[in-house]
């Protein structure tokens, strides 16, 4: 199947010429540029639009609820932090192995634990970050700085599913236009 569509591709390129081809490539990549920007500000207006409401965030398994928009924080504009001190209980916290020679993520943030659902779902991570101090001693021993830091790893995992079906897609469309 592979080499009959390479072959396609071939006798397209010896047909049409070289230029042909370069204005196509040239094309879809005008035309793939366009697309990320309509998307990039479809996502800006979503966003927007759901600055100011209250929202659930769950686990994408089992829908437990893991905390509500309002106790969302963002550090740096790009790290996401849960500041509900209730979700210890309600999830379960596997913490690794953390010495002194250990390197931070990057200049503030070091990885202590990851933090699960009930059902096994990785929700995120539990992350120091440096010159952050906690008054309680006993939580400073269990995980030096516990401040949890909800990655938005589920939602990175459902944006890269949905760029291989875009992708997916539209190869299939082009080809069956051509």
């Amino acid at each position: 199947m592979a080499e009959k569509i390479a072959d396609k591709c071939l006798k397209r390129i010896e047909d049409r010429g070289e230029k042909a081809l370069e204005k196509k490539v040239l094309e879809v990549m005008d035309r793939q540029a366009k697309e990320r920007k309509v998307h990039e500000e479809h996502r800006k207006r979503a966003q927007e639009a759901l600055k100011d409401k209250l929202f659930s965030i769950r686990c994408k398994i089992d829908s437990t609820d893991v905390c509500t928009s309002s106790d969302v924080r963002t550090i740096n504009g790009s790290s996401y932090v849960c500041v509900d001190p209730t979700i210890w209980g309600r999830m379960e916290i596997r913490t690794k192995d953390v010495s002194s020679k250990m390197k931070f993520v990057d200049e503030v943030t070091q990885i202590l634990a990851e933090v699960h659902c009930k059902c096994g779902q990785t929700i995120g991570n539990v992350m120091k970050y440096a010159l952050l101090n906690t008054e309680n001693k006993e939580d400073k021993t269990k995980l030096d700085a516990m401040c949890e830091k909800i990655v938005a790893q589920q939602e990175k995992m459902l944006e890269r599913e949905r760029r291989k079906k875009e992708e997916t897609r539209r190869t299939k469309t082009e080809w069956n236009a051509d």
